[in-house]
């Protein structure tokens, strides 16, 4: 139960902090090429370029992989039986 009170924050920071065991719980479900792009987009935050480069691939194969893994993300972040 999730308290109405603004000032009671404590409802949706264990929300949040849910969510972020469920997102890294996520990526360590991933393979481990997976787990190295997330890691080169979103840890070290590098250009698209410089993950092409870094990686030898071309941006369609970075966009594809990228939009691959965001689907896998999704889905095991999707609720059980949830159609979202």
């Amino acid at each position: 139960m999730t308290s109405t009170d603004p000032s009671d924050t404590t409802g949706s920071s264990i929300e949040v902090l849910d969510r972020l065991m469920d997102a890294k719980r996520a990526v360590s479900a991933l393979s481990p090429s997976d787990q190295e792009l997330f890691a080169l987009i979103y840890d070290q935050q590098l250009s698209q370029d410089e993950l092409c480069e870094r990686l030898g691939i071309s941006a369609q194969t970075y966009q594809q992989r990228k939009s691959r893994l965001l689907r896998r993300l999704a889905q095991f972040l999707r609720p059980q039986g949830g159609t979202a």
